[in-house]
């Protein structure tokens, strides 16, 4: 009788919640251990090119949002607001549906992401990685 491990036996909806949690929280933590005084980051990417990653600010502006500075928030990263929201909504759905036993959001979240939402993300993040090199986020 083949072992199986606890984690695959969870509803789709209920990892993908908890690794919502888990990312956020690596995130969070990451960002309160940089020195901002001295403009250090843990950004691979940053530190060999000295050119910002597409992702570096996103954790300064979650934590500026949580903190209501939504200027803040939206000059370390201009999609810092609205992946904040999707993330957070999409938590909530996600566990909304662990509770019920379903999979209803992840199955129509994978019905509406087409080709187009992956052209339309990636135009999101080159024009953001455009803002983070001229901010010198």
């Amino acid at each position: 009788m083949p072992i199986t491990s606890p984690i695959k036996q969870l509803p789709q909806s209920l990892k993908y919640a908890l690794a919502i949690v888990l990312a956020y929280t690596t995130l969070l933590l990451m960002d309160l251990h940089q020195n901002h005084e001295h403009n250090s980051t843990i950004c691979i990417f940053k530190n060999l090119t000295h050119i910002p990653c597409p992702g570096c600010g996103l954790g300064r502006a979650t934590l500026a949002l949580f903190n209501g500075n939504f200027i803040q928030s939206f000059h370390y990263h201009i999609l810092g607001i609205p992946l904040t929201i999707f993330v957070l909504i999409s938590f909530f759905l996600l566990l909304f549906d662990a509770i019920r036993g379903k999979d209803h959001f992840v199955s129509k979240m994978n019905q509406l992401i087409t080709w187009k939402v992956y052209i339309l993300f990636l135009l999101l993040t080159l024009f953001s990685w455009y803002i983070n090199i001229q901010r010198g986020v």
